[in-house]
């Protein structure tokens, strides 16, 4: 019978399937801290599996993408990174200072810029596919941050100044939400960033709080004369997004209420809150707000390594947030996929962790869900690129794609194989899967791509098109 290429046609490479059904419920990252590692080097890196395409450092461990917002000529992004200088250590805690963080900003012109902090690197980018290596942006140097520079994000305020907000972990162990200033505006690329005295820590936790729970503030954005910004933490076992509110963005006071929780969900970090329109697929603002917009409330869980977001009704004069019942807008998104290896396996490899494709977000014409897909740059990357039509596939006689390799290729089903990472979108973005996975044998120049047939009857392919990758000029170098 005929079928659809996007209802039965699978790309692989050759040996990887086995890695990926040996998953069972995705991969966890750990939040462990490991002093046994705290002064050793990644002497040595291995290249097999690192990506060609994705993005990575050097070396050493790579934490995952926060938050993004735009400024004139600027665009700013906040990730974590472990990787210190002479350290291996997973993550900031207890009495170690490792975490860091991230910051990218690009010229909407040419080019973009991302400096991480903390001991580590710096990436100039030109157009979210190439980076190079600049100097350090933040990192453990205050009372307030000594143990511990953790995630955050950045705001642009209507006067054109960016303000970076972060979680410090301050000399007693209790996380702390601080903020960053640029030392020199006038520069377009923003590399030096100083943390104030005065008002730092900004915000502390009070007696209602967890402060060894208490972490990751969000964008600020403006709402009814104030400026406000969500912290996750938690309650015993229910999550929590408080919120809190300012008039000079110096002094914040937290609300009566917080914007929203939920019971037996656990710590909420990495909180995100921005408007999606339901009329056109532009972003917006952060402060924007009417009868054409939509909030999105998008948490971490702690206890489960899982995301999970709602779409809903943004409650101004109450400081609420509801969701829908039964569950973007030009907005960029960039994830974070950890190894599943031991540890000490990411130590003998010299590096953990990846960033997966960044990817455009939009809310779904239903208004209950979002889609995402690769950013159009990372069509500069297709290379060589092969056909397959009217191929008969039968029951489980995998058909070759000759042409091409398999370590590095992105098919029409919107497949990419990069070495040691399989990403999968589907239904137009509905569907989003990414997997790590460590072939042996299928490697490089030998990995392969297939098609096959896993149902019970013979297939037609009617058409299929797949192209080499090539590597950016300038990434993971």
């Amino acid at each position: 019978m005929e079928v659809s290429k996007s209802l039965r046609l699978c790309l692989i490479v050759w040996n990887v399937i086995i890695a990926i059904l040996s998953f069972n419920n995705g991969v966890e990252a750990s939040h462990g801290i490991y002093p046994e590692y705290e002064s050793l080097a990644a002497s040595t890196v291995r290249q097999l599996h690192r990506t060609g395409y994705h993005f990575q450092p050097p070396q050493h461990w790579l934490n995952g993408t926060i938050k993004k917002i735009r400024v004139p000529l600027i665009h700013i992004e906040l990730n974590q990174n472990h990787e210190k200088k002479k350290n291996w250590v997973r993550q900031s805690g207890g009495d170690t200072n490792v975490l860091s963080h991230y910051n990218f900003g690009f010229c909407c012109q040419s080019c973009i810029i991302l400096k991480v902090g903390g001991y580590q690197l710096q990436w100039y980018l030109c157009n979210l596919v190439n980076w190079e290596a600049l100097e350090p942006a933040i990192f453990p140097s205050e009372p307030f941050d000594i143990k511990g520079t953790w995630s955050g994000s950045a705001t642009v305020f209507p006067d054109g100044n960016p303000v970076i907000y972060y979680t410090g972990v301050d000399a007693k162990g209790q996380q702390v939400q601080n903020y960053a200033i640029p030392a020199d505006r006038t520069d377009k690329n923003l590399r030096k960033w100083v943390k104030p005295k005065e008002g730092n820590p900004m915000v502390v936790a009070d007696k209602e709080i967890n402060g060894s729970a208490f972490r990751d503030p969000t964008t600020a954005w403006q709402a009814n004369g104030y400026w406000n910004i969500l912290v996750g933490s938690r309650k015993g076992s229910t999550g929590v997004a408080y919120l809190f509110k300012s008039e000079d963005k110096k002094t914040w006071t937290k609300t009566a209420r917080p914007l929203h929780e939920v019971p037996n969900t656990g710590m909420w970090e990495c909180p995100d809150f921005f408007p999606v329109s339901t009329s056109h697929e532009k972003g917006l603002d952060f402060s924007e707000r009417g009868k054409d917009v939509k909030h999105v409330l998008k948490v971490s869980l702690d206890v489960t390594r899982f995301e999970y977001y709602t779409i809903g009704t943004y409650f101004l004069d109450q400081d609420k947030y509801v969701p829908d019942k039964g569950q973007v807008d030009g907005r960029v998104v960039w994830g974070w996929a950890n190894e599943s290896g031991s540890k000490e396996e990411d130590v003998k490899k010299g590096w953990a962790g990846i960033m997966p494709i960044p990817r455009t977000l939009r809310l779904d014409p239903s208004g209950k869900q979002l889609l995402v897909w690769p950013i159009d740059e990372f069509e500069t990357l297709k290379g060589n690129k092969v056909q397959m039509s009217n191929q008969q596939l039968e029951t489980g006689k995998p058909v070759k794609i000759s042409g091409i390799t398999g370590n590095q290729v992105c098919s029409t089903v919107m497949t990419n194989i990069d070495n040691s990472v399989v990403e999968s979108l589907a239904a137009g973005g509905k569907t989003c899967i990414t997997s790590r996975v460590y072939p042996t044998l299928a490697v490089f120049q030998d990995a392969q791509v297939f098609a096959f047939n896993n149902g019970t009857e013979p297939i037609t392919l009617e058409h299929a098109s797949a192209w080499s990758m090539e590597s950016p000029r300038k990434m993971n170098n």
